[in-house]
């Protein structure tokens, strides 16, 4: 729909700044690892009463969410039997695996959390705030600890993200052909919540939560872009970069100034639809998805004759937005340019993306588990390559990325000092001194004054 809930901001005013480990309870400070998580407690909330959780959860409905310093997340897993997540990156052995196939497109872990023993025990010595075993944890908490571990958000030290974007820096001024690879996590913070997150929209489904968020939601035209969308816009008009594959739907790159020849939005964008006919496309200021024709395909009601309206043979929905075509001596019907699961990708954006992908010595991919195929594949296209990520959630890429770079945590902060260390700090001060004109720019992209 031309709504959509940010569940990461709804929460935000209670993010828990005290570790929810029951034997810990301290502070959690700016510069420690940390853990989020989030899971359905419905069934645990006289016991979280009481006291007798292992985890002293924040309630928001039948919705528990949960910090902890890194090292007791790992004692958290011990005690349930779950191997933690590293975020150091794999054993020594792992490495050497990865390093013999990492020419291979789609080489990676699936889990992180299929480490070697020897590569836990090491990182619970570096834990300090590991505490000794003696909690009896209830069965119904278990499970729900298991389930919100698997949508774990991991942050790194803020000192590690800096040192990663110096390193990743240099990298930027001598690679040849530097590409970003865009997901949901470079729209978060503009009010777009994302799937795969410990509160996002497969994820609350998965866990039985997708009715607790009432919120209206966001409308797609008031929304803007964040400061990741300007900074890779800029990188792309100074040459530090050349090219955008985005999973997104949004229209946020392109609103940010990148060109149409610089990206390729390889599932759709929600600003735009196109002529099944003589397939001139048309941008728009407004959100082209015919939404009242979905309601009318989930509510099984017959479709009117002479209606736009027609279930698509590959993904069971409408494509078609009740508009026609404006070309001279055409009137062909309209389409959603939006990928849904079955569609095929459109072929001349997929090979512009292919071949973007093969020129990359360095791509930096941006908010996204890449786990959507085959366009994930694309981060790991060129061989011989340097792939940097950083996303919350562990990546089925990180293999690849450890050779280079992986950081855990938010796409903005990594991007500050990714910038910082471009340009000078007069240079970064004139850009961000222009952003309320820029913010007038977007607003006129978006129909307004």
């Amino acid at each position: 729909t031309n709504l959509h809930v940010s569940r990461s901001s709804k929460m935000a005013a209670s993010t828990a700044t005290i570790c929810a480990f029951r034997l810990c309870l301290q502070p959690i400070l700016q510069d420690e690892e940390r853990v989020e998580i989030a899971g359905n407690i419905k069934g645990l909330k006289t016991p979280l009463k009481q006291g007798k959780t292992l985890v002293a959860w924040d309630v928001f409905g039948n919705r528990g969410r949960a910090s902890f310093h890194y090292g007791c997340y790992q004692d958290i897993c011990k005690r349930i039997g779950e191997t933690p997540v590293s975020i150091k990156g794999p054993a020594p052995e792992a490495r050497t695996t990865a390093t013999e196939h990492s020419d291979e497109a789609g080489v990676g872990t699936r889990s992180l959390r299929k480490r070697s023993a020897k590569a836990v025990v090491d990182a619970s010595k570096e834990s300090k705030q590991s505490k000794p075993l003696g909690f009896n944890v209830l069965a119904k908490e278990k499970r729900v600890l298991f389930d919100a571990l698997e949508t774990a958000e991991f942050y790194a030290k803020t000192t590690e993200v800096q040192s990663a974007a110096i390193a990743v820096a240099k990298l930027v001024k001598t690679a040849k052909h530097v590409g970003f690879f865009t997901g949901a996590g470079v729209s978060t913070s503009t009010g777009i919540g994302d799937y795969r997150g410990k509160t996002g929209k497969w994820t609350d489904q998965s866990q039985g939560l997708d009715d607790e968020d009432d919120e209206e939601g966001v409308p797609y035209d008031v929304l803007r872009p964040s400061y990741t969308h300007e900074a890779v816009q800029k990188l792309i008009a100074d040459g530090h970069a050349h090219y955008i594959i985005s999973q997104n739907c949004d229209g946020l790159h392109r609103m940010s100034g990148v060109k149409v020849e610089q990206i390729a939005e390889v599932h759709g964008n929600i600003f735009q639809e196109y002529c099944a006919t003589c397939f001139h496309e048309y941008d728009r200021p407004f959100y082209t998805l015919d939404d009242d024709a979905e309601l009318l395909l989930e509510g099984d009601s017959p479709i009117a004759s002479g209606s736009h309206v027609e279930i698509c043979p590959t993904c069971s929905l409408n494509h078609y937005t009740g508009r026609s075509c404006e070309q001279p001596g055409c009137k062909g019907k309209l389409r959603d340019t939006i990928i849904h699961f079955g569609d095929m990708l459109r072929d001349g954006i997929l090979n512009a993306a292919q071949e973007h992908a093969k020129q990359c010595d360095l791509m930096i991919a941006l908010g996204t588990t890449l786990s959507v195929t085959p366009v994930s594949e694309l981060a790991s296209a060129r061989k011989g390559h340097r792939l940097v990520i950083v996303n919350r959630q562990p990546t089925d890429k990180d293999a690849i990325a450890y050779q280079t770079s992986r950081v855990f945590g938010d796409v903005d902060p990594f991007m500050e000092s990714l910038m910082s260390e471009l340009y000078s700090a007069e240079e970064l001060d004139a850009w961000q001194g222009a952003h309320a004109q820029r913010l007038k720019v977007y607003d006129s992209l978006r129909g307004g004054e």
